[in-house]
């Protein structure tokens, strides 16, 4: 299906943006869609309904039990399984973005599924990441696909090539049947099916990214239909130079974090360590206040971190009405982060980002009128997002990762 859309052009104050029409040739295009979608953080993510499914099937006994027990009545149970399956729903509705962003390489893009949830690394069920020739390789089992996301210096897919405003050498694959060794079962496999897309940068072709959804079984229609969907119309719009981050963005440096602080705003204070260690700076400028700030690791991060950063978000979006709530994963050179951002009825946004090393947790804070600045959603969340580890210190060792296009037969880790 072939995906259009025009962009108006305007010319104002000596910036021209000029007129494009998208169009992306590939199975899943939906010229309904619109190429901003991706800048929700969600796309109807199938996961949200398979994570409620689920949900109930593996509770809904248990805490019938507690029903039948006098633990609960039968109201106290309702509201408990209406609650948490809002809240499980909550969790999976967000993406997952990576960023390739040193010398040589500036890119980010998106994708509608999400990565690290509550869960703590080398799980099971976590994502892993490898550093090969100096790039970071992504494997990540979501909840109906696994996803892997590499670079390359040279495309290999052959199926269809497209053509996107942000790309070049866009090429599509797909492929049913890949008999797949099964985790802990070795001597079974599974059928399943790989869906992907190879692009570069106008700005690069040295590098050739690769993102592919891999779907469990051999062609199930609704899996399959969404991950041609999700490519189409949310990973390759979502494509993005950093450098065009640049023309906005100061870097700013505080211990072994690296992060980003608008041109108009300026440092007014510097707030004290509180009694468990947090430091803060604050920063002001064009209506918008930003706050960074820095603690000392606490005993429960190792495990908790992540799981405690999507806790944070869930409950100030509960505070007040809100129309959205966009939740992500974010993936900066190898390096996991959480980010989340929410859209007060009231008008108010709020950004939250976080990450953590071996000493201190980071974190920033963003709020501001959404009627009273410049800058656009879009623009601040990526200005945040581009915060960063100048040192990675906890090194991690993962199983390597097999290339899905090196065997009909392959191993995940």
């Amino acid at each position: 299906m072939v995906k259009k859309a025009i962009l108006t052009g305007l010319c104002s104050l000596g910036l021209m943006v000029t007129a494009h029409a998208a169009n992306i040739d590939i199975p899943g295009g939906d010229a309904m869609v619109p190429d901003t979608a991706y800048e929700s953080y969600s796309y109807n993510s199938a996961d949200m309904d398979l994570v409620e499914a689920q949900f109930r099937r593996r509770s809904g006994p248990v805490v019938a039990q507690t029903v039948r027990d006098g633990r609960r009545t039968l109201e106290q149970a309702k509201s408990y399984m209406e609650g948490n399956a809002k809240f499980l729903k909550r969790q999976a509705n967000q993406s997952t973005v990576f960023i390739f962003d040193n010398d040589t390489q500036h890119i980010r893009f998106s994708m509608p599924y999400p990565s690290l949830e509550n869960k703590v690394i080398n799980d099971g069920t976590n994502p892993v990441v490898n550093v090969v020739n100096g790039s970071p390789q992504y494997y990540i089992k979501s909840m109906n696909a696994d996803i892997v996301v590499d670079v390359d210096h040279k495309t290999t897919y052959t199926d269809r090539a497209f053509t996107y405003k942000t790309v070049k050498n866009g090429q599509w694959h797909q492929k049913y049947g890949i008999m797949t060794s099964i985790p802990g079962k070795e001597e079974k496999t599974e059928p399943r099916t790989n869906t992907g897309v190879e692009f570069s940068l106008p700005s690069d072709m040295n590098h050739v990214y690769r993102v592919n959804i891999i779907n469990r079984g051999n062609g199930n229609p609704d899996h399959i239909n969404y991950a041609e969907g999700a490519l189409a119309n949310y990973v390759i719009p979502s494509v993005e130079d950093t450098k065009a981050i640049d023309r906005y963005s100061n870097v700013e440096k505080w211990g072994n974090f690296e992060y980003r602080v608008f041109k108009n705003s300026k440092r007014k204070a510097d707030y004290e360590p509180t009694s468990y260690g947090e430091e803060t700076r604050v920063y002001e400028g064009g209506g918008i206040v930003q706050l960074v700030k820095r603690r000392p690791i606490f005993p429960n991060d190792e495990k908790h971190f992540y799981a405690g950063a999507f806790a944070t978000i869930d409950t100030v979006s509960r505070k007040y009405p809100y129309s959205a709530n966009d939740n992500a994963t974010i993936w900066n050179n190898g390096v996991p982060a959480f980010s989340g951002s929410i859209k007060f009825d009231n008008g108010t946004n709020y950004t939250y980002f976080t990450i953590r090393d071996d000493q201190y947790v980071y974190s920033i804070e963003v709020a501001y009128k959404a009627n009273e600045v410049k800058r656009s959603y879009h623009d601040i969340r990526n200005m945040v997002e581009m915060a960063r580890l100048i040192s990675r210190q906890n090194k991690q060792e993962f199983p390597v990762l097999k290339h899905l296009w090196e065997a009909d037969v392959f191993k995940l880790p």
